[in-house]
């Protein structure tokens, strides 16, 4: 068999010793069949080699389309929630039912206990947070009430406005005033209170009940 008839033979379909990547980089290409139908997915080629066109193809997939639609649409209003929070996933329901640690937080909401949330930094603890909780979830975020913040920082020269405004004239905010004490030649307290706090988890290093 000559080099031409080998190249062929790779080049063929129909043939055994057809090469489908000789085919595939092939500047001319015979087609067996110039009429054969063209396939998007190789699902619908193994639908159509058991017997099956196109067309029934098609119709056979488009009643699984409809049937959900219909599903939906034919849904009847009872098998809605009938209150707001039914059905929902929300934080009140998860603080109902919590267990193991975070149960003792839901008993310092429901009993309205003042807290201690020792508080901490990249480097260390940061300072601490007194405070009534009002809400948690599972990664210890806190919502908290009634808030007395205290923390240490570094004195700096250039030390920021204790008390000031900012936003747009429209929308300002008033930061609350922090009261400073000196503590060390290179550390200051500083102190704050503000009536509403949201705490990330990873800032929690220890709660204690007052």
């Amino acid at each position: 068999m000559g080099d031409k008839e080998e190249k062929d033979e790779k080049l063929n379909p129909l043939s055994s010793n057809f090469d489908p990547l000789s085919a595939l980089y092939a500047q001319d290409i015979p087609i067996p069949n110039q009429d054969a139908p063209v396939y998007d997915n190789v699902a619908k080629f193994e639908l159509t080699s058991t017997g099956l066109s196109v067309k029934q193809i098609r119709k056979k997939e488009k009643p699984v389309v409809e049937k959900a639609e219909s599903f939906e649409r034919d849904l009847p209003s009872t098998s809605l929630p009938t209150k707001p929070d039914e059905g929902k996933k929300n934080i009140r329901k998860f603080m109902l039912n919590v267990e193991g640690p975070l149960a003792k937080l839901r008993e310092m909401v429901e009993n309205r206990t003042r807290i201690k949330v020792t508080t901490r930094s990249a480097w260390g603890i940061r300072g601490y947070v007194i405070a009534y909780l009002s809400a948690f979830d599972k990664m210890w975020n806190l919502a908290l009430e009634d808030v007395t913040e205290v923390w240490i920082r570094k004195i700096k020269k250039k030390t920021p406005a204790l008390a000031e405004t900012r936003g747009s004239p429209r929308h300002r905010v008033s930061v609350p005033p922090v009261t400073v004490t000196k503590v060390g030649p290179k550390n200051e307290q500083c102190e704050r209170y503000v009536p509403k706090l949201m705490m990330r988890g990873e800032h929690v290093a220890i709660i204690q009940c007052l």
